[in-house]
């Protein structure tokens, strides 16, 4: 997931209320957080490098917008 947790008008931090949902549901997960020093974009351009095979954006539109930016210049739209 790329978490930009501040975004999104929320106001507050919910990484940690995230991370519960995961973890509760038993799906392996691991959270890689953008925002005031790397950008959405340049987390998923990471996790894509790592061999990631599914990406979650959560966060505002342009965490959103960033996220497939970074899956559209792959070359792997599936991802």
């Amino acid at each position: 997931m790329v978490l930009n947790a501040k975004a999104g008008g929320a106001g507050q931090n919910r990484r940690a209320e995230i991370e519960k949902v995961f973890a509760d549901s038993g799906l392996d997960h691991h959270v890689l957080e953008a925002g005031d020093q790397r950008t959405a974009e340049e987390v998923a351009e990471q996790a894509i490098r790592q061999g990631f095979d599914h990406l979650c954006a959560c966060g505002g539109d342009g965490t959103v917008t960033q996220v497939v930016n970074a899956v559209m210049k792959s070359g792997r739209p599936g991802l």
